[in-house]
């Protein structure tokens, strides 16, 4: 039995069952971050198709009238990032490893548990984003993403064809090209 109690030792007793519950806690996240860590390496080939469905499916219709931007499509065609929910937490695109978004940082194991597990599932990603990108583009008479400055793009297809020949994305794959403004 893990816990047992005595008369003389009961105060002894409860702090050395508080000591166990703790490492078994500790080594309970380890696991848990470990088959985490698997599961998002174990769907590679669907998070190298991110980047590519993101640029499809930027700038799409999602009410009408309103064309749907998004900073983490912005993040995935330009830098292969991938946020899990609202956190600084990303999957790497190229290789699936959970990176933050500032390489100082260290990703401990219960920051990785912390995250809801339906962000890890690229499967349901990628499905998503493809839905979107046969959404009918915005209709916008320009198209200048985040309102950027420069340069303006006639239509949103335009500016895809660019941003695929730009960043080198490809349906199926993904390797980090790096574009320097």
């Amino acid at each position: 039995m893990l816990f047992h109690k005595t008369k003389n030792m009961e105060a002894t007793n409860y702090e050395e069952q508080l000591k166990v519950i703790k490492l078994k806690k500790q080594e309970f996240i380890k696991e848990q971050a470990k088959l985490i860590r698997d599961y998002v390496k174990s769907q590679l080939k669907l998070w190298q198709k991110i980047p590519y469905l993101a640029v499809q499916a930027q700038g799409r219709e999602r009410q009408k009238g309103f064309g749907g931007f998004s900073d983490n499509y912005n993040l995935a065609y330009e830098h292969g990032l991938w946020r899990l929910g609202a956190g600084n937490l990303f999957v790497d695109c190229e290789n699936a490893e959970l990176v933050f978004d500032q390489p100082e940082n260290i990703i401990n194991d219960e920051t990785v548990v912390g995250i809801d597990l339906s962000n890890f599932n690229a499967k349901y990603i990628t499905d998503s984003l493809f839905e979107e990108s046969k959404l009918k583009s915005s209709e916008a008479k320009c198209f200048t993403p985040f309102g950027r400055s420069a340069p303006i793009y006639e239509t949103p297809e335009a500016w895809r064809e660019e941003m695929e020949r730009k960043y080198d994305r490809h349906p199926s794959s993904y390797v980090r090209k790096i574009v320097l403004a």
